[in-house]
């Protein structure tokens, strides 16, 4: 029976070809873990993941298998994935009804980061489910409802960083390298009875949240600090980031004019804070 290294090499390339393009395999059990919050570690800064339901376990992308058969697949496979183009991650993020729980699942992993150089795009599907009464990037309101606004937005940006620090597996024990992402693309897909103006409230407030300029922690705040520390981390490892709702581009961020436009408006509330302008007698 002939082996696989005994093929011709333009079969084997078709192969890693399809391997590589391949959908993750179904995860073997539905059941989620729900972490505590806070963390129990108060070095970390992943706000809101208490509202995220991690798949207990991620399955391995069908190319892992042939980086540990022999050296001349595995060189093989690498220059096959070099000659990708793109390397592309996808995930979809379910919407729980109104609670504003979310729901990770990984849909393509051409090979784990720890064999590329950088992940060119990360497509993020995201399933909102809008209130039909109020804003979601609203803070006016009933506390329910804040409550599912701030948990959507804190509980995705702490996915987020939990794959730049770890990986696909997102509820690994060990950081790794961090992961650098060229492109965050952010797809919503909402059924057409759903406000569509929410939509640009959510990129309002992702602007807003980017620029210091959303004021809802206090600059002398503990918590503050770990949410720059957040940010700081992101613009580091993420070059842009799309938001797309129902295929339609509706905003661009380059991370680093936003981490600019964060360090002037920091630098500007110091000046203020160093040298406040006494009130006039009237």
């Amino acid at each position: 029976m002939p082996t696989l290294v005994t093929i011709p090499r333009e079969i084997r390339d078709e192969i890693y070809s399809l391997t590589l393009a391949a959908p993750l395999p179904a995860l073997p059990t539905r059941d989620r873990t729900r972490l505590s919050y806070p963390s129990s570690d108060s070095d970390e800064t992943y706000f809101g993941e208490n509202c995220v339901r991690f798949p207990h376990q991620t399955p391995l992308p069908p190319s892992h298998g042939l980086l540990h058969t022999s050296r001349r697949l595995r060189y093989e496979l690498l220059d096959a994935i070099k000659r990708l183009g793109c390397i592309r991650y996808k995930v979809d993020i379910a919407d729980r009804k109104n609670t504003g729980v979310l729901v990770p699942t990984w849909l393509s992993v051409p090979c784990l980061p720890c064999f590329v150089d950088k992940i060119d795009v990360l497509e993020v599907n995201w399933r909102p489910r809008f209130l039909k009464t109020t804003s979601v990037a609203s803070f006016n309101g009933d506390d329910d409802r804040e409550d599912v606004y701030w948990n959507r937005f804190s509980g995705s940006l702490s996915m987020l960083q939990r794959f730049v620090e770890r990986g696909v597996y997102l509820l690994s024990k060990k950081k790794r390298q961090k992961t650098h992402i060229g492109c965050l693309e952010i797809r919503m897909n909402y059924p057409p009875e759903e406000r569509v103006e929410d939509v640009d409230e959510i990129c309002d407030f992702i602007n807003a949240w980017m620029t210091t300029e959303h004021g809802e922690i206090a600059w002398e705040d503990e918590s503050w600090e770990k949410e720059d520390e957040q940010f700081r981390l992101l613009a580091e490892k993420i070059d842009r980031v799309t938001l797309l709702a129902n295929g339609a581009l509706k905003r661009e961020w380059v991370m680093s004019e936003m981490l600019v436009k964060r360090n002037e408006a920091e630098a500007l509330r110091r000046e203020r804070a160093e040298n406040p302008v006494e009130e006039q007698e009237i």
